[in-house]
C-alpha cells in the first residue's frame, strides 16, 4: 500500500511577498533489512528515482524527464517519532500488523518530495483523488492531501466567481549606505524606501467563512512541513498557512491566463497591468507608487465598508405581471436585516416614509421595537435603517449596477424604488444576472413559480390500467403475476394538469422562453416540448399494452419528462 502525501510549504526565502509550493511525496511500510540508515532521511518515502517511477506510471503525469528530475527535491516534515523512527501515518498503520507506540516524540524527517506547478495544483490534486478512489487497494490519499482536495474544491468556486480585486501592498524597506566622515573614514547609515507591490486580494464573505471553517478541520501534518531543518520542531500558523496558500493559487492563476496584445495596450501603465505582469513591474517606487496607493486603499475601502459595516443587504425582487401583460415585469428595490432576513423593507415605503415623518434621524428616534416586516406610511422604520443608510444604499446599488447595467434605470432618480422591464430582459435576468448578484452577496428574491417548489415542468404522462388478458380477477396468482399485461396510453401534461394538443402546439410555437399558461407563468424549454409533441403524435393514439415487468421496468428508468400513472391494481 502506498499513501500519497502532500501539503503546501512557503519558500525558506523570506521575500516581502513570500513564494511557496505543493509538495507531494509517498509513504510505503518500511522494510527493515534495506531501509535507509541515515539518520535524518525518512526510511518509509519513494526516494528520488522510485517517486519519477511513480508519478509517470502509476499517476500517469505527463512531463519530460530532465523538468521531472528537477522538480523532485527534499523537504523536511516534523513527524510522530519513537525509538529513532517515523511512525507510520493512520492510514498506513491500519494496513500494518506492528503496534504502534502511544508515547511519541515529533522530530524533522527528510522525504523527496515532487513539487507541483502551482498555476496546475487544483487540478493534479483532483485527478490524484479521482484515481485514488478508483485504485484503492493500491493507493490511498494521506489526511493532509484528502484536506486540501477538500479546500481547493471549495476555494475554486472564489476564483470562478471573480471574487477577487487588483491590489497594492506596502512596506517599508531599509537600504544601507555609506557617508564619508573623513578623508579616510566612512560611515554605515540605513535609509527607509518604501515599496509598493501589485498583487491580487480575495474580496468574499464565502472565502472568510471557508477560512474559519476548515482551519478547524486541518490536519496538524499539514502545517509540518519546511523547506529547511530548524533546530526546534516548529509548526506553522494554520490560518497564516491557508491564507498564504489561497493567495498564491489566485495569484499565479490570474497571473497565467494569457492576454491579447491590444487589450494591454488599453491597460497599460495601469494597476491591472501592474497586477498582470507582476515580475516586470514589481516594486512600484516613487512618489506616483505611493500616491496610486493611497488612492487605492481609498477605493478598497469604499467597495468593503458599504456591505461589510452596512447594517443591511440590499435586496432585488422580480415581479411578474398577473396576466400576459409582456411589458409590466418589474425589479423591486428592498432592504433587509442583516441579523434578522425576515425584517425587510421596500424603497417605495422608505421614501413614502421619510416624506410623511421628515428628516431620517428624526424618524430613527422613534422607531419602534416591534417594526414591521413591509412597513406602510404609518409604520415606524425598522432598527436597521441608521443615519448612513442611504449613503451605504447608494452605494451598494452603484456596486449592484456595474454587475448589471440594467440597473442604472433604476438610479435616475434621488429616490430609486426599482425598474421596469421587459419579458425578455426578466428571462435574462432570472438566467444570468440573479446568480452573479447573489455571489456578490446581494439578495433576489424570485417568482414562487420560478423556485423548485412551484415550477411546473411539462413532460409525457404514460397512463396506465390492468389489462388482465393473461389472467382473470379470480385468478390471483396469475392476476398479480409479473405476465399480467397493463394497459397504457401517453397524455402530456404540465404540472398536474392535462394539456390538449392544440394548447401544447401554441407553447412550442410561443416566441418567448417565459409564458402564462392557465393564468400562472412557467418556463419554456420548447426544443424538449417538440420532441415531447413528436414522441406522442407517433404513440398518442395508440393502446397497446405490457407485461408487469415491462411497467415496472419502465417505471424504474422514467425520467423528470416523465410521470408514470397508475391504478390500485398496477400499485400492489
Amino acid at each position: 500500500m502506498k499513501i500519497i502525501h502532500g501539503t503546501w510549504i512557503p519558500s525558506a526565502e523570506a521575500d516581502f511577498i513570500q513564494a511557496g509550493s505543493l509538495f507531494l511525496w509517498v509513504e510505503t511500510p518500511v522494510n527493515q533489512k534495506t531501509s535507509n540508515k541515515n539518520p535524518k532521511i525518512h526510511p518509509g518515502h519513494l526516494d528520488k528515482n522510485a517517486l519519477a517511477t511513480f508519478l509517470t506510471q502509476e499517476l500517469g503525469i505527463k512531463t519530460n524527464p530532465v523538468e521531472l528530475n528537477q522538480r523532485i527535491f527534499p523537504q523536511y516534515f516534523a513527524l510522530p517519532t519513537a525509538n529513532n523512527q517515523p511512525l507510520p501515518s493512520p492510514e498506513l498503520s491500519k494496513y500494518l500488523e506492528a503496534e504502534i507506540p502511544e508515547d511519541f516524540d515529533f522530530a524533522y524527517w527528510q522525504v523527496d518530495c515532487y513539487d507541483i506547478q502551482i498555476v496546475n495544483a487544483i487540478k493534479v490534486i483532483s485527478d490524484i483523488h479521482f484515481l485514488a478512489l478508483y485504485l484503492s487497494n493500491e493507493i490511498q490519499l494521506g489526511s493532509d492531501l484528502l484536506f486540501w482536495y477538500h479546500y481547493t474544491q471549495t476555494f475554486k468556486q472564489v476564483i470562478l466567481k471573480d471574487q477577487y480585486i487588483p491590489a497594492l501592498k506596502y512596506r517599508v524597506k531599509e537600504v544601507a549606505t555609506t557617508a564619508k566622515k573623513g578623508k579616510k573614514q566612512t560611515e554605515t547609515q540605513t535609509k527607509q524606501s518604501p515599496e509598493i507591490y501589485a498583487t491580487w486580494e480575495i474580496i468574499s464573505e464565502q472565502y472568510e467563512a471557508n477560512i474559519t471553517k476548515y482551519i478547524e478541520y486541518m490536519p496538524l501534518i499539514c502545517v509540518a512541513g519546511s523547506a529547511i531543518i530548524n533546530n526546534q520542531v516548529e509548526f506553522f500558523d494554520r490560518e497564516t498557512l491557508l491564507r498564504h496558500f489561497s493567495e498564491s493559487i489566485l495569484n499565479n492563476i490570474v497571473t497565467n491566463t494569457t492576454s491579447t496584445a491590444a487589450f494591454d495596450k488599453r491597460i497599460e501603465d495601469s494597476l491591472i497591468y501592474h497586477c498582470l505582469y507582476q515580475k516586470k513591474c514589481n516594486p512600484l517606487k516613487g512618489n506616483v507608487a505611493l500616491s496610486e496607493y493611497q488612492q487605492w486603499l481609498t477605493w478598497k475601502s469604499k467597495i468593503t465598508r458599504s456591505q461589510n459595516d452596512s447594517s443591511f443587504n440590499l435586496c432585488f425582487q422580480l415581479q411578474s405581471p398577473p396576466s400576459e401583460n409582456i411589458k409590466n415585469w418589474q425589479i423591486q428595490f428592498l432592504v433587509a436585516s442583516k441579523q434578522d432576513p425576515s425584517s425587510k423593507l421596500a424603497l417605495v415605503d422608505y421614501w413614502k416614509m421619510k416624506l410623511e415623518n421628515g428628516d431620517i434621524n428624526s424618524v430613527s428616534n422613534k422607531k419602534s421595537k416591534k417594526s414591521s416586516s413591509f412597513p406602510t406610511s404609518n409604520s415606524q422604520l425598522p432598527n436597521f435603517i441608521d443615519k448612513d443608510f442611504e449613503t451605504n444604499l447608494l452605494l451598494n446599488l452603484g456596486y449592484a449596477a456595474r454587475m448589471y447595467p440594467k440597473l442604472w434605470q433604476g438610479l435616475e432618480t434621488d429616490k430609486p424604488i426599482g425598474l421596469q422591464i421587459s419579458l425578455d430582459e426578466a428571462f435574462d435576468f432570472l438566467k444570468e444576472s440573479a446568480w452573479v448578484l447573489e455571489d456578490a452577496n446581494f439578495k433576489v428574491i424570485v417568482p414562487a413559480w420560478y423556485t423548485p417548489a412551484g415550477r411546473r415542468r411539462a413532460k409525457v404522462r404514460l397512463k396506465a390500467s390492468s389489462g388482465g388478458k393473461s389472467a382473470s380477477k379470480n385468478d390471483k396468482k396469475g392476476y398479480f403475476g409479473l405476465d399480467s399485461l397493463v394497459e397504457y396510453e401517453y397524455e402530456l401534461a404540465i404540472g398536474d394538469e392535462l394539456v390538449t394538443r392544440s394548447e401544447w402546439e401554441q407553447l412550442v410555437d410561443a416566441k418567448t422562453p417565459l409564458v402564462n399558461f392557465r393564468g400562472q407563468w412557467m418556463e419554456l424549454d420548447r426544443d424538449k416540448m417538440q420532441q415531447m409533441l413528436e414522441f406522442w403524435q407517433t404513440h398518442g393514439d395508440e393502446k397497446p399494452s405490457m407485461s408487469m415487468l415491462e411497467f415496472l421496468q419502465r417505471s424504474a428508468e422514467a425520467g423528470e419528462d416523465w410521470e408514470i400513472e397508475h391504478d390500485d391494481f398496477c400499485r400492489r
